[in-house]
């Protein structure tokens, strides 16, 4: 990691003095394949509001210096929206036993240096102090292989994601605009979830 970049946790409350640079960078990376998502910053901090400032919210920030570069969190699921709520509902499950990772977002000056591991280490370590949860869990877009808009030198994580210990289970959709439509429409999701206790 460059010698300027660290990582640092940040729990419930004391993420709302970043809460517009974390808004910031979503919405530049939320652009990029494969998000390809037409986002504006004030919806974003709405949301950031709303789920990050509870007791139990997490948030992985990296900087450079003193500039955020970086950023990963996590909710109960219980604290998500209702969408995201349902393919676990739908198949019975108990959604208090499970907490949510919201998307990793970095810069791309940043990417290939390991941060994805701090990312998932910090999360992970975060969700087992907090006692209570069972399983931990995220969603991804399923875009297809020949999406023309697919960059050449893009890889999926989905191998690393395996390698941490996760397993895709259950899919879902979610409606958005991407930045090339004219009107949103509905995007093939997948629920990756890992067993804490295993």
């Amino acid at each position: 990691m460059h010698s300027k970049m660290n990582v640092q946790c940040f729990k419930g409350k004391s993420l709302k003095p970043y809460l517009h640079s974390i808004a910031r960078i979503r919405c530049d990376v939320y652009r990029e394949y494969p998000y390809l998502y037409e986002v504006d910053i004030e919806h974003e901090q709405e949301y950031l509001e709303k789920h990050l400032t509870s007791d139990e919210a997490v948030g992985v920030l990296v900087f450079d210096g003193s500039t955020i570069v970086g950023v990963s969190t996590g909710a109960p699921l219980e604290k998500e929206p209702e969408t995201i709520q349902h393919p676990f509902l739908d198949k019975g499950l108990d959604i208090s036993s499970f907490y949510y990772f919201g998307k990793s977002f970095l810069l791309k000056p940043y990417r290939g240096r390991g941060v994805g591991h701090h990312f998932f280490d910090h999360r992970e370590a975060h969700t087992h102090n907090l006692g209570r949860f069972k399983y931990t869990c995220f969603s991804t877009i399923a875009r297809p292989e020949n999406h023309p808009l697919k960059p050449k030198e893009y890889l999926p994580f989905d191998d690393f994601w395996k390698k941490r210990g996760y397993h895709p289970n259950m899919t879902f959709k979610l409606q958005w605009k991407d930045a090339y439509e004219n009107k949103p429409s509905d995007k093939p999701m997948v629920i990756w979830t890992k067993d804490l206790h295993n």
